[in-house]
């Protein structure tokens, strides 16, 4: 069946690289989506490895408002629609396609969602039974203007992490980069203990430890988080946290020991002073 993985624009290249690490085939690359062929089984895996995705959809169609294609549900449904650049009007077409599918309407939670992804160029209908897969049941404790999971993700492929290397996150924050980097690096899914919940019927594969990930942070509060968060998304064992200002990093790691940093910086805000802010990029650079 035709699959449609829905990620992080200007991203699509590190999404079907992953589509290949996880199901070892090749994808289609499109505008914020990348297409794909899997079976159940695989479609059913790769949903529960994804890191990259927001949504990925099954029985994927390309979609006409004027010819939609129908669906005969044996579960209850909601039709929602993804809008990233469009003319049409999201509640007219989320109201025509509901009209034509057979089942039972749920709209506050339902079995399966059908998603009609409307992107300009190319619109897609598709199947959605996992929901939002960039939410992270492990983001408890949280930081202001915390990342999405996907895209702390797709940033770490985007600086070359291989899942062997050693990379540092210098501002950890609530624990997101390093988190999803323990994730990969071990080969432990970030949705392990939502599996039951999400009804997967997928094997999960023998955990590993390959590189090294840091997590660092000068804010006690935010290592507290950090651990506590990735207890929750079982890696707390992959991965070591500490309390430490980033004008002690060259005294505290060996010289050539890092190969990656990660990290969102922290920025200029109404919370923050701006002098200091600037003197914690200076010193990092230094």
């Amino acid at each position: 069946m035709k699959c449609l993985a829905i990620c992080i624009t200007g991203f699509e290249d590190i999404c079907s690289n992953e589509i290949f690490e996880i199901l070892k085939k090749k994808s289609k690359q499109l505008d914020s989506c990348v297409e794909f062929e899997a079976n159940e089984k695989e479609y059913q895996k790769f949903c529960y490895y994804t890191q990259t995705s927001s949504r990925v959809l099954r029985d994927v169609n390309i979609f006409d408002i004027n010819n939609i294609k129908s669906y005969k549900l044996g579960k209850t449904f909601a039709v929602r629609c993804i809008k990233k650049s469009s003319n049409l009007n999201s509640l007219e077409v989320e109201s025509k396609v509901g009209e034509i599918i057979t089942g039972k309407v749920n709209l506050d939670d339902p079995d399966v969602t059908v998603i009609v992804f409307l992107n300009d160029k190319v619109n897609f209908i598709g199947l959605d039974d996992f929901g939002d897969l960039s939410k992270r049941s492990y983001k408890i404790f949280l930081s202001p203007k915390s990342i999405k999971g996907n895209l702390a993700f797709s940033l770490l492929k985007f600086a070359g992490y291989d899942g062997k290397k050693t990379i540092l996150d210098c501002f950890c924050s609530d624990g997101v980069i390093a988190i999803e980097a323990a994730a990969y690096s071990s080969g432990k899914s970030v949705r392990y203990y939502d599996k039951d919940r999400l009804n997967l019927d997928v094997k999960d594969t023998e955990v590993k430890v390959n590189g090294q990930v840091l997590a660092f942070d000068s804010i006690l509060a935010n290592v507290e988080k950090t651990k506590k968060n990735a207890k929750i998304a079982g890696v707390e064992k992959f991965f070591k946290v500490s309390k430490i200002d980033v004008e002690w990093l060259d005294t505290k790691l060996d010289e050539g020991s890092i190969d990656i940093i990660c990290s969102q910086f922290p920025e200029i805000s109404k919370r923050t002073n701006k002098k200091d802010i600037e003197k914690l990029y200076k010193e990092f650079f230094y």
